[in-house]
C-alpha cells in the first residue's frame, strides 16, 4: 500500500467543504477535479498491484468524503473496469441506500440512536423502498412525526440532506459490523 500513496491522498482531500462544491467556484471546481484524478489513480494502482486491506480502508475513508453523485459515478465506473476490486469494496464499504438490506431488528436498533430530525431530514427525497424499510422498523407514532417533520421542513439543500444521510450511515455502519 505504501506504493500508492493513498495515506498521502486522504489526508488532502477537501471534499466536504460545501465551497468546493458550489457551482459558480471554479477554483473548487479544479480542485475536485484533481482529487477525482487522485482517486482514481488509487483505483488503477489496486487494479495493477492487487489491494490490500488497509488500502482498500484508504478507499473507503475516501469515498465516505465525496459527494453523493460523485461517489456515484465512482463506483460505477469501479464497477466497470474492476469487478473483483468492486466487489471486495462493497463487502466493507456502506452506503445510505443500503439500508434496505439490513437485518430488521439490526436497523431497529440502530435507528434508536439517530435523531429524529436528522432521519427526517435524510429520508428526504429519498426513494419509496428506503422510507418503508426505515418506516417499518419505527413506531407508528415516530413514522407519523418524521412524515410531519419532512412536511413541514420544506424544500433543503442537498448538501444538509447528505450531511444528514452521512450521519445515519455512520451509525448504521457501527451496527452492520456489530454482526459481521
Amino acid at each position: 500500500m505504501a506504493g500508492t500513496g493513498a495515506g498521502k491522498i486522504q489526508h488532502r482531500t477537501p471534499f466536504r467543504s460545501g465551497k468546493i462544491r458550489s457551482p459558480g467556484n471554479t477554483r473548487g471546481r479544479k480542485l475536485m477535479a484533481d482529487q477525482l484524478d487522485k482517486v482514481k489513480q488509487l483505483i488503477q494502482a489496486f487494479s495493477q498491484k492487487g489491494s490490500s486491506p488497509g488500502g482498500l480502508t484508504a478507499l473507503v475513508q475516501m469515498l465516505n468524503q465525496l459527494d453523493r453523485k460523485t461517489e456515484k459515478h465512482i463506483l460505477a465506473t469501479l464497477k466497470q473496469q474492476n469487478p473483483k476490486l468492486a466487489d471486495e469494496l462493497s463487502d466493507i464499504y456502506f452506503t445510505f441506500e443500503d439500508l434496505v438490506n439490513l437485518n430488521d431488528s439490526v436497523l431497529k436498533k440502530a435507528l434508536l440512536e439517530v435523531h429524529r430530525a436528522t432521519l427526517a431530514l435524510a429520508l428526504k427525497g429519498t426513494a419509496e423502498p428506503i422510507r418503508l424499510k426505515v418506516f417499518q422498523n419505527l413506531s407508528e407514532r415516530t413514522v407519523r412525526m418524521i412524515r410531519d417533520d419532512m412536511e413541514l421542513m420544506g424544500p433543503k439543500p442537498v448538501s444538509l440532506i447528505e450531511a444528514a444521510q452521512r450521519e445515519v450511515t455512520t451509525v448504521l455502519r457501527r451496527w452492520r459490523n456489530v454482526i459481521l
